[in-house]
């Protein structure tokens, strides 16, 4: 239950500072095209990269026996993998090594098909999806900048 509040607390909060973030990016707020922008992109990203983060080193370090608490966390993560998936995708329709590794984290946390494994080895896991997912999200969105950088510049051209 309290993975759930989490999670309502994390999309409310960005529900909420979407429109501040546009209005300091000087977006016009009232614009209601249905294509997602680089800095919605980026805060989607960040929010839910940022929540299973924190979801992983949970589980890595605190060492609950309880299977209820594996089991949030299992649907929390694929919730949110499912959703940044999503949101990559209307971005940009294209395959991209953070695509694949939101699809890797959906199928290892699946609460519906469990991927069973010792817990030394989820030990493991959770941690290398800790570290990769901030550094993939950071990669991708460094280089989808460089690409938007570059279309304003052979616009003027």
């Amino acid at each position: 239950m309290g993975t759930i509040i989490v999670i309502a607390i994390l999309v409310g909060i960005m529900v909420v500072t979407r429109p501040m973030r546009r209005e300091l990016n000087g977006d016009n707020v009232a614009k209601k095209d249905k294509k997602l922008d680089l800095y919605e992109l980026e805060g989607y990203l960040q929010l839910g990269v940022g929540f299973v983060v924190v979801l992983m080193l949970l589980a890595a370090f605190l060492g609950i026996s309880d299977y209820a608490f594996y089991f949030y966390i299992r649907v929390a993560t694929s919730v949110v993998m499912l959703i940044l998936s999503y949101q990559l995708l209307k971005y940009r329709l294209k395959p991209s090594l953070l695509l694949l590794s939101f699809i890797i984290t959906l199928i290892l946390f699946n609460p519906i098909d469990r991927v069973v494994m010792l817990r030394n080895e989820w030990i493991l896991v959770d941690l290398t999806v800790a570290l990769a997912l901030p550094a993939l999200t950071y990669l991708h969105i460094k280089k989808q900048r460089g690409l938007k950088n570059q279309q304003i510049l052979h616009k003027k051209a």
